[in-house]
C-alpha cells in the first residue's frame, strides 16, 4: 500500500513539474526590464510584440542554452529581472528530476532490486 501511494506521489510530482515547464516555456516572461519583457519565441515592448521566428529545430538547443541565459542574464540583472516564466521552466526542472527519482526508487522497490 505504501508503495502505490509512493508511486502516485511520484507521478503527481512529475505531472505537475510538466505542468511548470511547459507554461514556464510558452509564456513571454523570462525576462522583463523597463517594461518591456523577453521570451523564447516573443519580445514585447509596452506598444507592441514582436514574434522571434525561427526554424523549429533549433528547440533542443535552446532548451540546452538555457544554462548559459541565465548566466548572461545574471550579469544585467541590475538592469532586468527574471520573470515567472525563468522560474516556472526552473521550479518545472526540479519537480520533474525529484518526481523522476522517487519513481525510480518505487519501480526499484516493487520490482525487488532495492528495498528501502
Amino acid at each position: 500500500m505504501a508503495n502505490k501511494f509512493v508511486t502516485l506521489a511520484g507521478a503527481g510530482i512529475l505531472g505537475l513539474g510538466c505542468l511548470f515547464h511547459i507554461v514556464g516555456v510558452s509564456t513571454n516572461e523570462w525576462s522583463t526590464g523597463d517594461g518591456a519583457s523577453l521570451g523564447l519565441w516573443k519580445v514585447c515592448s509596452p506598444t507592441r510584440c514582436i514574434t522571434i521566428e525561427e526554424d523549429s529545430k533549433p528547440v533542443i538547443a535552446i532548451i540546452i542554452c538555457v544554462a548559459i541565459y541565465a548566466a548572461k542574464i545574471h550579469k544585467l540583472i541590475d538592469e532586468e529581472q527574471f520573470g515567472y516564466s525563468f522560474g516556472l521552466t526552473i521550479a518545472g526542472g526540479c519537480l520533474i528530476f525529484i518526481g523522476g527519482i522517487i519513481a525510480a526508487l518505487s519501480n526499484l522497490t516493487s520490482s525487488g532490486y532495492y528495498q528501502l
